[in-house]
């Protein structure tokens, strides 16, 4: 059985060990078990005193990626690290994200700088439209949306489990339908 196989694997490694443990990667394992290690964060706007500040938050919290070609040589290297480092597997298999959910996460991101910027947009009728940010073109992916705490819910498929992850959205305005381009 190959380890060659170039991918994004995931590493559980609890919520709220996420920075401490990449550091710890980057630090004890060797330089050649991977290209990266990151996770991912989202823009979210949140108020303080009446005024709305952007901070980042984790995408999927307790969970880190790591890019990677040799999974065999990445994970002996992980048990170097004084850290609880799962991971995660497929059976017995070690194997990266699906095709889909790598995509996904490479077209809301860019390589070592792992942040989804905050998206913008209206509701048409039921539909939505993303006028600015990384969900344009992601529209379908949406499953909920919290105007108040201005976020998105997205499902994220990670080894076989399905997450829901959030992301910042802000919906400027409500329109009926078949209202052109948002005016009323």
């Amino acid at each position: 059985m190959s380890t060659e196989q170039r991918g994004i694997y995931v590493l559980y490694v609890g919520a709220g060990h996420e920075e401490a443990t990449k550091s710890l990667i980057e630090h004890v394992a060797s330089h050649d078990a991977y290209e990266e290690v990151f996770y991912p964060t989202f823009e979210k706007r949140i108020k303080r005193s009446g005024i709305w500040h952007t901070v980042d938050a984790y995408l999927v919290p307790g969970y880190l990626f790591v890019v990677a070609t040799d999974v065999g040589f990445l994970r002996e290297e992980l048990k170097s690290v004084p850290a609880l480092t799962k991971l995660l597997s497929m059976g017995e298999q070690f194997v990266p994200l699906g095709p889909e959910d790598a995509e996904w996460l490479e077209q809301l991101t860019t390589p070592f700088e792992r942040t989804v910027g905050f998206s913008e947009g209206y509701i048409e009728g039921d539909r939505v439209v993303i006028t600015v940010g990384p969900l344009r073109g992601q529209e379908s992916k949406i499953r909920k949306i919290d105007r108040r705490k201005r976020l998105a819910y997205l499902d994220f498929h990670i080894m076989g489990r399905e997450k829901t992850v959030k992301v910042g959205l802000e919906i400027v305005r409500k329109v009926a339908a078949g209202t052109a381009h948002g005016e009323q």
